[in-house]
């Protein structure tokens, strides 16, 4: 028995937790269509981000350190993480391994601040969200991927492993935080060496922006997401970046991620 190949519109319901087909199928064959109970979909991914900042709690005061903005906050934020990268490695990791928006992510964040206290200034106040997408992007920094810009099929085997890699997503969260953990996650299966590509060129740069349209562009299945401002380009970046690193670390090539 081989693993079967995966559409992109299979990926896309597993995703949106409508896949009714089932994946595994013979060499040769096609998917058998499995009667199963059918999941109410997951909202769409958001189409602005007008309403985000008020509606999701970007650090655990609802503030930004001195109002400065947000592409800063994120820069501080890698900074930060490349520091503690150096200092205790493994931290990173266990941070990342924890349930988005959960209390045992914010104890993880704490602890990491505590842990490398000479990596951030006694003032420093940092977004969680921020703080995952910085993780990701550091220990992703020096990691070269075999990954092809666009994928033309994916085994299924690699689909559940991938999804299996992700961590839980608290119920406590906006809808919006699901929708666009499930929105990056489907990017990076049908765009992993853009997604990367992405992650590797400059915060706000026009290579940033170019490839952001390029993904979008190659990846409707997944839906549709408008980043007409900073606080929306930052925070999707942090997601795609998140969603890219448990895409690297649950592929068989990644022995050291």
């Amino acid at each position: 028995m081989r693993a079967g190949r995966a559409s992109f519109a299979a990926i896309a319901a597993v995703l949106m937790g409508m896949a009714g087909p089932a994946l595994a199928q013979s060499s040769g064959g096609t998917p058998t269509p499995t009667p199963a109970p059918m999941p109410p979909p997951l909202p769409a991914p958001p189409t602005t981000f007008q309403d985000f900042e008020q509606r999701n709690s970007l650090d655990a005061s609802r503030m930004l350190t001195g109002g400065s903005g947000y592409r800063e906050q994120y820069t501080k934020s890698l900074g930060f993480t490349d520091c503690v990268q150096r200092v205790t490695p493994k931290r990173l990791e266990r941070f990342l391994r924890q349930p988005i928006g959960s209390s045992a992510e914010r104890r993880a964040a704490s602890a990491l601040l505590r842990s490398a206290p000479g990596c951030s200034s006694r003032s420093f106040v940092v977004s969680v969200r921020f703080l995952r997408g910085a993780a990701s992007e550091t220990i992703l920094q020096n990691y070269a991927s075999p990954d092809i810009d666009r994928a033309g099929t994916l085994d299924s085997e690699r689909i559940e492993r991938f999804m299996a890699y992700n961590p839980a997503i608290s119920d406590r969260n906006d809808p919006d935080v699901r929708a666009l953990a499930r929105y990056t996650q489907c990017q990076v299966m049908v765009a992993p060496g853009l997604a990367r590509k992405l992650i590797l060129a400059d915060h706000g740069s026009d290579e940033e922006k170019a490839l952001r349209e390029q993904i979008a562009s190659v990846t409707g299945m997944c839906g549709t997401m408008e980043a007409k401002n900073d606080l929306a380009a930052v925070t999707y970046r942090s997601y795609l970046a998140e969603a890219l690193y448990h895409w690297t670390r649950s592929g068989e090539f990644a022995r050291d991620v």
